[in-house]
């Protein structure tokens, strides 16, 4: 199943609690402060209902702030028992121990206890689900397998984030020397933009529904193919339990992909693209909009991932305090729910452009995304903006930071509160002062 095909899954199962009034009038919990949960905020504020808390059971997330909520212990949350409370479980490897976890404080698995991240009346069908995803992984694999000139290695990312692929690419042509591959290699990616992503570093690439990336993955956790024939290049592919070490001791999300899933050595330089776009046709269409080269703000206030909910009322002010110094401001979106904000024009360039757009603007403000890593060695002030959250053993922050990634050493970076992103609209304009 994809990643959407799953988020729409687990959005109808919360859907279906709403309607059958499990939330009405109750204090919701909850259980795991990552990006499920969420999803699952979002999804009950659309339909009215308010979380009380957020609760986990990883000490390194006690205390901190997510999605406007402290996080707590489930003791501290769950005990005494309150039969006004109800526990949603949006995890989907943990959710049978959660689950008992909770119910063994006293709590009712039927009314008050709900794990929306997996539908546990089909998990006796997984086993056999699986052989068959394995069936079609080895098919879908035979067939990108064989290019025009023969076999091919393929270099498998299942997931559908284009700032993924990029530090995915960041490794590959080492990878292949490392390990004496001797045949041409073929990047499977799930949509347009991974696939420009991965254009950039001057990859063949192949676009596959995301089903089938992982059902190809279910294939290779099934035979252990090695590395001449099949590269699975995202960390969780083989071992759901590598998650784990996120954070840990500063493996932070680059170093994942190079120890575990490229096994490189740390002082392995990254593969950087080399931009083929012309600066000058950049510095045209900014002209032709109406934007001064060397003074102007492009803006990018939108993220797919790692940042919940679009706060136009920051972008609208920031915009306005830019222009009152003198910038020239720009929104940098694509298509219909990716609007300009207000009193600035639409600026679209691909990846490929990024970098001229950037250098030719001279300053980026943008939410932590995919864009990020690929403007990430423009020439330019970089202003990179991270909601504030725990992500494992450690944040969102110092998971994804550009520098900390070593994508750059001059990105200027803050943390954000996702309730008050208001409060960091001084620094990001003092940047400009």
């Amino acid at each position: 199943m994809s990643l959407q095909g799953f988020l729409d899954e687990m959005e109808t199962r919360v859907d279906r609690l709403a309607r059958r009034g499990v939330f009405d009038d109750k204090k919701i919990v909850l259980f795991g402060a990552s990006v499920n949960e969420g999803r699952c905020k979002r999804w009950l504020e659309e339909r009215g209902f308010a979380v009380d808390a957020i609760i986990d059971n990883s000490k390194e997330k006690h205390g901190r702030e997510y999605l406007g909520l402290t996080v707590r212990t489930p003791e501290e949350v769950l005990l005494p028992v309150d039969k006004d409370r109800v526990v949603l479980i949006a995890s989907t490897t943990y959710w049978s121990e959660m689950t008992q976890q909770v119910v063994q404080m006293g709590y009712s698995k039927r009314t008050q206890v709900f794990a929306v991240g997996l539908d546990n009346k089909k998990a006796r069908f997984v086993f056999a689900r699986r052989l068959i995803q394995v069936a079609k992984g080895a098919r879908a694999l035979r067939q990108i397998a064989h290019g025009p000139d023969g076999k091919r290695t393929v270099f498998v990312a299942p997931q559908s984030s284009a700032g993924d692929v990029y530090v995915e690419c960041l490794f590959i042509r080492e990878f292949v020397r490392k390990n004496n591959l001797q045949r041409p290699v073929v990047v499977a990616v799930p949509n347009g933009a991974c696939r420009r992503m991965a254009e950039l570093f001057g990859f063949d690439v192949v676009v596959l529904g995301e089903d089938v990336l992982w059902q190809i993955a279910d294939y290779v956790r099934f035979t252990r193919r090695g590395p001449e024939d099949v590269v699975p290049m995202y960390y969780l592919m083989l071992n759901g339990a590598v998650a784990q070490l996120q954070g840990y001791k500063g493996l932070n999300f680059e170093k994942m992909f190079r120890y575990a899933s490229f096994d490189l050595d740390a002082d392995v330089r990254h593969d950087v693209p080399s931009y083929g776009s012309d600066p000058d046709a950049a510095r045209a269409s900014l002209v032709n909009n109406g934007l001064r080269p060397g003074h102007t703000v492009i803006l990018a206030p939108y993220a797919r991932t790692l940042v919940h909910g679009h706060d136009e009322r920051f972008w609208g002010a920031l915009a306005e305090e830019l222009t009152a110094r003198g910038y020239d401001v720009c929104t940098s979106g694509f298509g219909p729910q990716e609007p300009a904000v207000a009193g600035t024009p639409l600026l679209q360039f691909s990846f490929s452009e990024a970098v001229q757009f950037v250098e030719s603007a001279g300053f980026f403000v943008g939410l932590r995304s995919g864009q990020c890593d690929a403007i990430s060695s423009a020439n330019a002030v970089k202003v990179i903006l991270h909601e504030r959250g725990p992500w494992f053993k450690t944040s969102l922050f110092e998971m994804f930071s550009l520098n900390e990634m070593g994508l750059c050493d001059d990105a200027v970076e803050f943390e954000f509160s996702s309730s008050e992103m208001q409060a960091v609209l001084g620094d990001v304009v003092a940047v400009f002062s």
